[in-house]
C-alpha cells in the first residue's frame, strides 16, 4: 500500500530517497523497439540532460541513476543545508528557471539573468515554502520537457507531481 509523501519525505530534513519511474503499454523510454523497428535511444541524452539542469536548479545531489528500456531509477539526496542559504530573490530566480514568465518573439524563455527587475514581489515569496530540496519534485520533473508557465499567484511548493500514479519516491535502505 502505497503511503502519502508527507509521511516519508520529512521538509528541511536531509534524506536519501530511491526514485523511479516507468513507462506502460510496451512504450520505451530509451533504447531500440523491435516491435515497432523504432530507436529511441536519443532520449536518454534528453534524460540526462534534464536530469543535470534540475540537479543544479534544486539543493539535490543526483548519487545514482540507472535508465533502462522503460523505466528509470534514481537515488537523490535533499540538501536543505544548502536552501536555507539561499536568499528570496535566489529562490525566485531557480524557480523561473524552470517555469519562465518572460518570454521573447519566437516563444523562447528569457533566462533570469537577462531581466532588469524583480521576477516578483520578495515579499510573496518570502511567505511559500521553498522547492529547493525534494527529491520527490526532482524525480517526477527529471523527465518532465512541457513546463507550463508559472503565475505569481501559483503556490511554489516542494509537492509537485504528487498525483502521478507510475512516480514514486522512497527512502533508501
Amino acid at each position: 500500500m502505497a503511503l502519502p509523501r508527507s509521511r516519508y519525505v520529512l521538509e528541511g530534513q536531509e534524506g536519501v530517497y530511491h526514485c523511479f519511474t516507468r513507462c506502460v503499454r510496451r512504450a520505451f523510454l530509451c533504447g531500440f523497439d523491435t516491435l515497432t523497428d523504432r530507436d529511441f535511444s536519443h532520449r536518454k541524452t534528453l534524460l540526462l540532460d534534464r536530469l543535470r539542469h534540475l540537479a543544479a536548479v534544486f539543493a539535490i545531489e543526483v548519487c545514482a541513476f540507472a535508465i533502462l528500456e522503460n523505466h528509470y531509477h534514481l537515488i537523490l539526496r535533499t540538501r536543505p543545508d544548502l536552501v536555507a542559504l539561499w536568499s528570496d530573490h535566489e529562490v525566485a530566480t531557480r524557480w523561473l528557471t524552470l517555469f519562465p514568465r518572460h518570454r521573447d518573439l519566437t516563444g523562447a524563455p528569457i533566462p533570469p539573468a537577462g531581466r532588469k527587475s524583480a521576477p516578483w514581489p520578495i515579499v510573496r515569496i518570502a511567505s511559500q515554502p521553498c522547492a529547493g530540496a525534494s527529491a520527490a519534485s526532482a524525480g517526477s520533473w527529471a523527465a518532465s520537457t512541457n513546463s507550463s508557465p508559472a503565475s505569481p499567484t501559483k503556490k511554489i511548493t516542494s509537492r509537485a507531481g504528487s498525483g502521478n500514479p507510475d512516480s514514486s519516491a522512497r527512502p533508501a535502505r
